[in-house]
């Protein structure tokens, strides 16, 4: 029985699965990330506390965080790369994110 369910594991695989364990301090903490489709009924859900709306309110949270932070960080790339390429020196000295602008250049 252990075989056939590890059989049956391995044929739903979902599209994105991203596993790592990282050292923290003295222990490993382990850090999973799946995306798919949700294949569990409305029962089972309900069951595992996975329907209320606090988990759901917390989840749409980090979601949008991981927008905002990734599109911030997206606009501050482009506009970096456009004050370079316009030669536009805010500070003096060597900016700490000009290698950004040579990889660019190299492409």
């Amino acid at each position: 029985m252990l075989a056939r369910l590890s059989l049956s594991r391995k044929a739903h695989r979902d599209p994105f699965d991203f596993k790592v364990s990282l050292p923290i301090l003295s222990c490993a903490v382990f850090l999973r990330l799946t995306v798919g489709t949700e294949r569990r009924n409305a029962a089972r859900l309900e069951q595992e506390g996975q329907t209320s709306k606090r988990s759901i309110a917390f989840a749409y949270a980090v979601i949008g965080w991981l927008a905002v932070a990734s599109s911030g960080f997206g606009f501050f790339c482009i506009a970096y790369l456009a004050k370079c390429a316009l030669g536009i020196n805010l500070l003096s000295g060597p900016s700490p994110f000009h290698p950004l602008y040579t990889l660019f250049l190299a492409h």
